[in-house]
């Protein structure tokens, strides 16, 4: 009865732990740059264009591998980038500047927007046909790839500004927005030719996204995600519990998404935005655009020159078992706590454990055990992750520290 007892516990404990585990890191790439960097785009998962403060323009046709310092005739800020085919694309930012590509970012040509208004957002359905939206409550519309663009009237204040576009067809799309003393989102179901806006409150909403006319999900400043069901008509305050605020959010896939933001947070969901479990970005940096050409690679860019990859390679040499004998106990623990798994040839792992920021705080090297003590003395209270690796192993798990006097 005691040995069917221990045995309840420990498949109890592995299947929390298993339902936890954190996903695949992030990895900084070298982008040989210390410039503010503002938007991403792959059209694959090898070929993408980040821009950035200046005018800068970099292109990668390996995924990120090397970058390449694209040289034009534009210095100012640039702050979005949308490609429509693998060959067309555009970039927008300071005082209506846009610039275009046909030649898959190898060069870049000046358009006349027409405006000095600051352009936030792009979004194009083909080569020729898309949108442009900034402050000054912008919004452009071209259908002959740039040449000419008509202005949109948007049904809000001239003095305010429109950071996201998403449209999920070339009739319905959406924009977020910040118009004092309410921020919110904007709807339209004619092509841009009418928005109506729907507020959702205090917070400004940085970015939006939309997989389809129902589900959507903005973020913003003050731990602010908000996910909608019916097309915008309510939202919903989901919690992340990072706090901060949050810069971006894009979708690779109806269900999995992710959200980046200050401080290297980077956050994902698989059911759609209801619940968000953190990721390891190994980063502190402000991060400003994320951009997922596959399921399976992502990019993320932000100040100083920060590039960061998910992908497949990110662990190529690495073997993810969520079947593995692991558990942590006691857990939550105060003082002392050990991790358990499996490992009956004595291999030699690596425990890295990362707070809930992802940024590592212990390491342990040489463990050719089944088990490695943890103290509490060494960490904060607060709640970490932790990964053991060796050169083809990888397992992932959480604990918490909880001491009751901090």
């Amino acid at each position: 009865m005691k040995k069917q007892h221990l045995l309840f516990i420990f498949y109890f404990c592995l299947t929390t732990l298993i339902n936890l585990k954190v996903q695949a890191q992030w990895l900084q790439q070298n982008s040989g740059t210390t410039s503010h960097l503002y938007g991403v785009y792959f059209t694959d998962e090898n070929n993408g264009v980040a821009v950035g403060i200046n005018g800068i323009i970099l292109k990668t046709n390996n995924g990120g591998q090397l970058w390449q310092n694209i040289s034009t005739s534009n210095s100012n800020h640039l702050v979005t980038v949308f490609f429509p085919s693998s060959n067309i694309g555009y970039a927008a930012g300071f005082a209506g500047t846009i610039v275009k590509t046909i030649d898959g970012g190898n060069s870049w040509t000046l358009l006349n927007s027409g405006t000095t208004s600051y352009i936030n957002s792009l979004y194009f359905f083909n080569d020729s046909t898309g949108f442009a939206a900034g402050n000054d409550s912008l919004i452009l519309f071209t259908n002959d790839g740039g040449i000419t663009w008509q202005l949109k009237n948007n049904g809000t204040n001239s003095n305010q500004s429109i950071y996201k576009l998403s449209f999920v067809s070339p009739q319905i799309g959406f924009a977020s927005i910040s118009e004092n003393p309410y921020h919110g989102i904007l709807k339209t179901t004619n092509g841009g030719n009418n928005w109506e806006k729907d507020t959702i409150g205090l917070n400004i909403p940085f970015s939006v996204f939309f997989t389809d006319a129902s589900n959507g999900i903005a973020v913003g400043s003050f731990n602010f995600i908000w996910k909608t069901v019916n097309g915008g008509e309510d939202w919903m305050a989901q919690d992340s519990s990072l706090g901060g605020t949050y810069t971006d959010v894009f979708f690779p896939v109806n269900g999995i998404g992710y959200v980046i933001g200050e401080q290297g947070k980077i956050v994902k969901t698989m059911d759609a935005g209801s619940t968000w479990i953190p990721e390891i970005s190994n980063s502190t940096g402000s991060l400003r655009s994320v951009h997922f050409p596959d399921l399976n690679t992502g990019y993320v860019v932000g100040l100083d020159g920060l590039i960061l990859k998910k992908g497949t390679n990110t662990f190529e040499n690495e073997v993810f078992n969520t079947n593995t004998e692991l558990m942590v106990y006691p857990n939550p623990f105060i003082t002392s706590a050990t991790i358990a798994f499996e490992n009956h040839t004595n291999e030699n792992f690596t425990l890295d454990i990362f707070n809930i920021q992802g940024v590592q705080v212990n390491k342990k090297e040489n463990i050719t055990n089944n088990f490695v003590h943890l103290s509490g003395s060494e960490l904060s209270k607060g709640m970490y992750f932790f990964r053991l690796k060796n050169e083809v192993k990888c397992y992932f798990g959480k604990f918490v520290v909880d001491k009751k006097n901090d």
